[in-house]
């Protein structure tokens, strides 16, 4: 099926649907500009199907969406920065797209944000981890194994007093792990290996 047909067979009011959850559906085409139009969404989890082009703007306009799940899918082009005005976002999980760079700086701007997920997208070519990542307070995790991300990690991580997992491996980071990486009291697991850090 389509996104499309599946939003008109489940929520045929777009003010009030409030959820869309389908992984694994096997549900092809492209995610709809008209998305931005179901402003009571809170959850979008459509995991594992075949979705494909890019992930519209208009997905800023989802101000109390707080779940944004299209990992392994056939995404392409860019994390948009509009995405930076979803200030209910509580996870974001993009991997296993084709998604190319750079991770938006605006992501910032999304304090409530817990979890960030980045793995497995190999397109990612010269993006680089955004130092507003450092804004996010309440970020528990960021799984960015194998994103192809450059550049150094950003000393402002080590602000994220509620960081557990930091998993940045197998990727092409360069330069010194930062020292401030230390003050992550509640740090559980730090797994950068397979790229070109020191210290």
């Amino acid at each position: 099926p389509s996104l499309p047909a599946l939003l008109a067979a489940r929520c045929p009011d777009a003010g009030a649907c409030a959820s869309v959850a389908a992984p694994r559906a096997r549900i092809r085409g492209s995610l709809p500009t008209a998305l931005g139009a179901y402003t009571a969404l809170t959850a979008l989890d459509l995991p594992g199907n075949a979705l494909h082009g890019s992930i519209p703007s208009a997905f800023g306009l989802l101000t109390a969406l707080g779940t944004l799940r299209l990992a392994g899918n056939a995404l392409t082009g860019r994390l948009p920065s509009e995405l930076g005005r979803a200030r209910s976002l509580t996870s974001i999980d993009v991997s296993g797209n084709s998604l190319t760079g750079p991770v938006p700086t605006e992501l910032g701007r999304v304090s409530t944000l817990r979890f960030l997920g980045l793995r497995w997208l190999p397109s990612l070519v010269n993006a680089t981890l955004p130092s507003e990542l450092g804004n996010m307070a309440q970020l528990t995790a960021i799984d960015a194994r194998a994103a192809s991300l450059t550049g150094a990690v950003p000393t402002e991580v080590g602000r994220l007093g509620a960081l557990q997992d930091v998993l940045l491996a197998w990727g092409v980071l360069e330069g010194p792990l930062p020292t401030e990486l230390g003050r992550l009291s509640a740090l559980v697991r730090l797994d950068v290996h397979g790229n070109g850090l020191t210290g």
